[in-house]
């Protein structure tokens, strides 16, 4: 990709992330540590954000650098990147709260599929063992 390419890019992602957060951009620029002008010119590719603003406007869109990083290059995320943007900024005791309730979550996927397959493996196993074949 040509680096115009890539500068409209940029600015499209950045936009583009503004509005799924629903965010203004001065809303942004306060939760960035920026000025909304900041926010004005970068969308409008005035100026080459340093790596200090770019973890600052990553930060207060709620994700990683990593992950603006990513989207920047066109990858496509996964939803363990989600799941880890979303306890970025989280307290140890939040994070210790969302892996219990998602420990018991799965473990109750777990027993609802148990739940399901044992009647099927059962029919399977009675007829299996009830066949003229056996």
């Amino acid at each position: 990709m040509s680096s115009t390419g890539k500068n409209k890019c940029r600015r499209s992602l950045i936009r583009a992330l503004r509005h799924e957060g629903g965010f203004s951009q001065e809303v942004l620029a306060q939760q960035s540590n920026r000025s909304p002008d900041t926010i004005r010119r970068l969308e409008k590719n005035a100026f080459s954000p340093s790596l200090v603003t770019l973890k600052k406007l990553s930060s207060g869109l709620g994700i990683r650098l990593s992950t603006l990083f990513a989207l920047h290059d066109g990858g496509e995320l996964s939803p363990t990147w989600e799941l880890e943007d979303m306890l970025t900024d989280r307290t140890p005791e939040e994070i210790r709260f969302v892996t219990d309730v998602a420990r018991q979550l799965l473990a109750g996927l777990g027993r609802m599929q148990q739940t399901r397959t044992e009647p099927y493996c059962s029919s399977v196993y009675l007829s299996l063992e009830s066949s003229p074949n056996s």
